[in-house]
């Protein structure tokens, strides 16, 4: 299981979100800080939760949007949002029923979750990956 906290701060169009290890027990699993980027070793059945609060970084309205990458593809299915009205319109945006993602034997997989929409002000939130079987 590896559970991390947002690092807090500004995340441009297009980066991903980097995460502080909190807590991890699966060591097939390994974690990338600089790029925010989490590698699957061993196969398995993961869910993952995400959450998180955070503003629009310009005066302008925007869409706060988190996607979660598989092997670098996202799927409109694992993308959530909402619209903060400017800089101080702090909005949350959560995956709040699990995301499967199934690794098959002989591979591993890459997950990341990016930000899809307009350059944003991370405020805080989390992400969980749990193992299943």
């Amino acid at each position: 299981m590896y559970n991390g906290y947002i690092q807090a701060g500004a995340v441009a169009s297009g980066a991903n979100y980097i995460f502080t290890t909190s807590f991890m027990t699966n060591t097939n699993l390994r974690y990338d800080s600089t790029t925010g980027i989490f590698t699957i070793v061993q196969p398995g059945i993961y869910d993952i939760y995400f959450y998180a609060s955070a503003a629009n970084s310009t005066a302008a309205s925007g869409a706060v949007v988190a996607s979660l990458l598989t092997n670098g593809t996202v799927s409109t299915t694992k993308t959530v949002s909402a619209t903060s009205a400017g800089a101080t319109d702090i909005v949350a945006i959560a995956m709040n029923t699990p995301i499967r993602v199934v690794v098959q034997n002989g591979s591993t997989a890459t997950l990341a979750v990016r930000n899809a929409g307009v350059a944003v002000n991370a405020i805080s939130g989390e992400i969980t990956i749990e193992r299943r079987a």
